[in-house]
């Protein structure tokens, strides 16, 4: 058996598929003391599944904490889900803040999947996020500046349904997406409904 952290927790996910899931358990251990955030959010679900929430808790703010040290915003995306899931301890709006605070985390760190999540949920208050305009804009800006045509659209789309007027960087950039998603299609029509684009 390896003592590459990476690797030992690899192993443990290959027991937990063949059903060996003592061995895995010690295995997830070993890999969360050695550092590998991954494998105490994995240990956390194993823990939450029994009923032990507290230890599930504990593993997650160790996670949390190597997230935090290491600046790392898939861990941190990893997080977000685990207490979307009520992996963690609390009720239903604690897990939702702290689903948020990873989140947030992981998009300030300039995961533009994560700036894309968090203007979409901001938008139409999903996922037990309120909505909050001004949220939206800044997420969706960043989003779309990063490239992210989702984002881009609800953003320019945001914009003409307030009146307001739409940058031509951001005209440019809606009628430079794939035209495919039906999305797209339907603001590139608002887009050049309203006149758009201008000289």
């Amino acid at each position: 058996m390896s003592e590459n952290p990476d690797l030992i927790f690899e192993d443990a996910l290959l027991l937990i598929g063949s059903g060996n899931s003592e061995q895995a358990t010690e295995l997830l251990g070993k890999a969360c003391c050695l550092g590998v955030g991954a494998a105490c959010i994995e240990l956390a679900r194993i823990r939450c599944e029994s009923g032990d929430h507290l230890a599930s808790q504990k593993l997650l703010d160790g996670a949390s904490e190597l997230a935090d040290a290491r600046r790392n915003s898939e861990l941190h995306r990893k997080l977000s889900l685990a207490y979307r899931i009520m992996l963690g301890s609390g009720d239903r709006s604690q897990q939702d803040s702290r689903s948020l605070h990873h989140l947030e985390a992981a998009a300030t760190l300039g995961s533009l999947e994560d700036q894309e999540s968090l203007a979409h949920f901001f938008h139409f208050g999903l996922n037990g996020v309120p909505q909050d305009t001004a949220l939206f804009e800044r997420w969706a800006q960043l989003a779309g500046e990063g490239g992210s045509e989702l984002a881009t659209c609800e953003y320019v789309e945001h914009l003409l349904s307030l009146r307001r007027e739409v940058p031509r960087e951001w005209v440019d950039r809606v009628l430079a997406c794939d035209i495919r998603d039906s999305l797209v299609r339907k603001v590139q029509t608002r887009l050049r409904r309203a006149g758009y684009p201008k000289a």
